[in-house]
């Protein structure tokens, strides 16, 4: 049986097919991630060829069927192109990141609603506030971490459960995620802060700006949850697409 479907989404990767086609990669608001295949999009007269493009935003219509993992998309729309994203080079490569890690970690057809209008909020300040591109990212990583179920607790220890906030050094481990100065004596910890960073931390990850990171504390977080994602999700060895930075 087939069917018509209308969804908006966010193209993830796009792969030739053949002379004349193409085959998407889209994450869908009420359908998830799901692959679709686009006749004579390589052809200059095709009209939806031209709006495929990685990290736009389109509002698109195709042909499901419940045999075939590959569908077939009939029309599409563009909603937004980010050009602000595309116009900075770090705010790409963390815009390219997320993509990553939504194409490599969540599974086709599982639907993710909040994550999507997550991942949309997120590319539209990234876009407008390119400079602030690594900020977003590592707010977007928390979140991220939140929605797969792997979640990092911010306001409490993982070990003894007492608000992070009485103690004056807070240690992480990769593992379990932030313990207090007492536990840290009992874990293994890959990275010891003190309270004021940790403040700073958990200030920016609340969607506050008076208290904001440093770019070097912003990296090293990053650094730190990416970590956290690689020892609990298995085959993952990080995020690719962060190399271009790290260089």
């Amino acid at each position: 049986m087939t069917e018509i479907k209308k969804a908006n989404g966010i193209i993830l990767r796009k792969l030739d097919f053949h002379e004349s086609s193409k085959i998407v990669h889209i994450f869908s608001d009420d359908f998830g991630k799901i692959s679709v295949l686009i006749k004579g999009a390589k052809s200059g007269k095709s009209s939806i060829g031209k709006i495929i493009d990685i990290l736009n935003s389109i509002s698109f219509v195709y042909y499901k069927k419940s045999t075939c993992e590959l569908q077939v998309l009939t029309e599409a729309e563009l909603n937004e192109h980010f050009t602000g994203i595309r116009s900075d080079f770090d705010s790409m490569i963390y815009a390219t990141a997320i993509l990553e890690l939504i194409e490599r970690l969540i599974p086709p057809e599982e639907v993710h609603k909040r994550l999507f209008n997550g991942t949309m909020r997120i590319l539209t300040l990234m876009s407008n506030n390119p400079n602030s591109s690594s900020l977003y990212f590592l707010k977007f990583l928390h979140f991220f971490l939140d929605e797969i179920g792997y979640k990092l607790e911010l306001e409490n220890c993982i070990s003894c459960g007492e608000t992070l906030e009485n103690s004056r050094k807070v240690g992480f481990n990769v593992a379990k995620g932030f313990v207090c100065q007492k536990c840290s004596s009992n874990e293994l910890i890959n990275f010891t802060m003190e309270m004021e960073q940790f403040k700073k931390l958990q200030c920016s990850i609340a969607k506050k700006n008076e208290c904001q990171l440093t770019d070097v504390q912003i990296i090293k977080f990053i650094e730190l949850f990416e970590k956290y994602l690689t020892y609990h999700i298995e085959d993952f060895s990080g995020i690719k697409s962060l190399k271009l930075i790290r260089k």
